[in-house]
């Protein structure tokens, strides 16, 4: 008899209190997911703010090295040029 049973609810489906469960469910899965996607969006506008500080700070490391290179080879000019004066 219950086999009967179990077989009729599978050709008729959920009943009413299943019904109202799975709706509650989806009401509950359909807010989660939108907070999902509020952080989501949230992150994705960190990374993006993260990734223009970085190639900001990338750009001024090249410019730093630059000066230093140019430094580097002004002090060897001048010691150049005031080495051979001390002699």
């Amino acid at each position: 008899m219950q086999e009967e049973i179990d077989r009729l609810r599978a050709l008729i489906g959920p009943d009413e209190v299943s019904y109202t469960t799975l709706q509650a469910d989806l009401a509950a899965s359909s807010a989660d997911a939108r907070v999902r996607e509020q952080e989501l969006g949230d992150l994705r506008g960190r990374v993006l703010l993260l990734e223009r500080r970085l190639r900001r700070s990338e750009r001024r490391n090249v410019v730093v090295a630059q000066c230093l290179r140019i430094q580097r080879g002004v002090m060897r000019q001048v010691r150049r040029w005031f080495g051979a004066a001390r002699r």
